[in-house]
């Protein structure tokens, strides 16, 4: 998925097995023009960026895990050269330390998310298997292996989520795309609400949770035409089992491998890989919603390199953009840092 033509831009009811549709919400209402004309990226938020590090001192990478947690923001895992296992923090975003070393096998494509004061990691893959366990931490030092076999079997390029003191796991690759939904207040006993949720299966999706509903956004699988593509819809849910579609084709590009966060009261959708379902880049853009539905341009393309398998986290009422992989540096990782506030 990685091949690309160069692009000129510029600066609850628990039902095992099953799931149900809900009906949509009514449309809100188009965004209207400006009358005192053009507004300045600065006045904007989300479109003006500023570098807060070149070259952090962990490597370059993507693939990674990152949360906010404990005061600080993380960085776990990911790739470089090959798998890796290092755990580093950061009480500012400049200033990085290297936790050590952690005791679950080195690996990318993972999903890390926080829930009652403990960091979890969520499967992935070596490079060379897959992986279904589960390992959880209060310091970033010590790590417990919760499970090494969760039941959701082994795999990677899945999203994960904390709703109502759950963890959720969502699709994802597992010799093939997938649109299963698994949930669990402990990380040992895990319980399948859905096996096949309304949205198609696929890799590399994008969850977050926003408005008292979990939300998945685009990913790698097989569109309403039945083609295999990059996807551009947006589904939500009140429980994991009934699925709302909020925008079949969101006005955003087709994409996989891009992030989507919560902040200043909306929905983000950051970057990603792919143009469309044939002609494949690196993205740059970066889009904002109120409702899920209406999505507004914020800009066309940020001062980041665009960029694929990075992530994006809120950490001092920011957003901050770390590491992931560009074509427009000769295909490869990066290790820089950026962030937009208001």
């Amino acid at each position: 998925m990685r091949s690309w033509r160069p692009v000129l831009v510029f600066a609850g009811l628990v039902l095992a097995g099953c799931s149900a549709i809900e009906s949509p919400h009514e449309s809100a209402a188009p965004a209207t023009a400006d009358s005192a004309g053009p507004v300045s990226p600065a006045t904007v938020t989300g479109a003006s960026w500023s570098r807060a590090l070149t070259q952090v001192v962990w490597s370059n990478r993507d693939s990674h895990a990152s949360v906010v947690f404990d005061g600080k923001i993380w960085v776990l895992g990911g790739w470089h050269t090959g798998s890796l296992a290092d755990v580093w923090s950061s009480i500012d975003g400049v200033s990085w330390r290297e936790v050590g070393k952690a005791p679950w096998p080195a690996r990318k494509a993972h999903a890390a998310v926080v829930l009652r004061d403990r960091m979890w990691i969520l499967g992935g893959t070596h490079g060379v298997g897959q992986l279904s366990d589960v390992w959880a931490s209060t310091d970033g030092d010590a790590w417990e292996q919760v499970t090494a076999d969760a039941p959701w079997g082994q795999r990677n390029d899945h999203a994960a989520v904390v709703f109502n003191d759950r963890i959720f796991v969502l699709g994802g690759w597992q010799g093939g795309n997938r649109n299963d939904v698994w949930a669990s207040s402990d990380g040992v006993s895990w319980e399948r609400l859905t096996a096949e949720a309304p949205w198609s299966a696929r890799n590399n999706l994008a969850a977050a949770v926003f408005g008292g509903r979990i939300w998945v956004s685009g990913g790698w699988g097989r569109g309403a035409d039945g083609k295999e593509g990059n996807l551009d819809d947006v589904w939500s849910s009140v429980d994991g089992i009934r699925w709302r579609r909020d925008a079949e084709h969101a006005p955003w590009r087709p994409r996989n491998n891009h992030t989507m966060v919560v902040y200043d009261g909306r929905l983000w959708v950051i970057g990603g890989w792919g143009e469309g379902n044939v002609e494949e880049g690196n993205l740059g853009d970066v889009w904002s919603t109120e409702d899920g539905e209406t999505w507004h341009p914020v800009t066309a393309q940020a001062p980041w390199l665009p960029r694929n398998a990075h992530t994006t986290v809120v950490f001092d009422d920011k957003l901050w953009v770390i590491g992931g992989w560009s074509h427009f540096i000769g295909g490869t990782s990066v290790n820089d840092l950026w962030y937009a506030g208001r």
